[in-house]
């Protein structure tokens, strides 16, 4: 049996905003529903938190992070937006919010409604395509830092031209000076990611 259930007589190829699951995972998620339905109660009050709290420290492991440094969101969109939603009190008129124009769609409205509701301006910085180099990108994109950038928020991997980004690098240079948002939408499983070693102030991400 096939592991994907997609249809054979077409390329699925944007897995990223409308990803399938392969037959192992459906299966995982009937058994969950099935155990949910079948006491809702002792499910949502004694079961689901511990099951999470397992999955929490598994993932923690995987990605060389803190589980007690991690918590769920929907997805990864949602995790930036409660990020910058969090950082707007302590943006000032003036202050910039920096990334470059590579950003997803989604989280470039999110840091543009942070930015207009807090006075901050928002820096989408141009980036070279295609790269020569890993090196012309983080020249490119910390050429832009200023004294008034309180915020940045890069890809590791970015959605529209699937730059691999030398996030270490950017982050080592900025932090913790200036917090860094690493949006690692697609990077679990993708590329090498070390949460502790890299030691951005925040990541978010899902898995494939």
């Amino acid at each position: 049996m096939h592991p994907w259930t997609l249809d054979p007589a077409s390329a699925h190829l944007n897995q990223g905003s409308f990803g399938a699951c392969l037959r192992p995972v459906l299966d995982a998620q009937d058994t969950w529903q099935s155990e949910m339905e079948i006491n809702p109660v002792l499910f949502f009050m004694k079961n689901r938190q511990p099951a999470l709290d397992r999955v929490r420290h598994v993932l923690a492991d995987f990605v060389g992070g803190d589980a007690c440094g991690m918590i769920f969101v929907p997805n990864a969109t949602a995790g930036v937006n409660t990020v910058l939603r969090s950082l707007e009190p302590t943006l000032r008129p003036g202050d910039e919010i920096l990334m470059t124009d590579h950003a997803y769609n989604a989280c470039r409205n999110v840091a543009a409604v942070a930015a207009l509701r807090s006075g901050a301006h928002l820096i989408g910085v141009p980036v070279p395509f295609p790269l020569e180099s890993p090196s012309q990108f983080t020249e490119s994109f910390l050429s832009r830092v200023t004294v008034s950038t309180r915020v940045v928020m890069i890809d590791a991997v970015t959605s529209p031209t699937a730059i691999v980004v030398p996030i270490n690098e950017i982050v080592e240079q900025l932090e913790p000076d200036i917090p860094v948002l690493v949006d690692a939408a697609h990077a679990p499983g993708m590329i090498p990611l070390d949460l502790g070693s890299l030691g951005a102030s925040f990541v978010v991400g899902k898995l494939p």
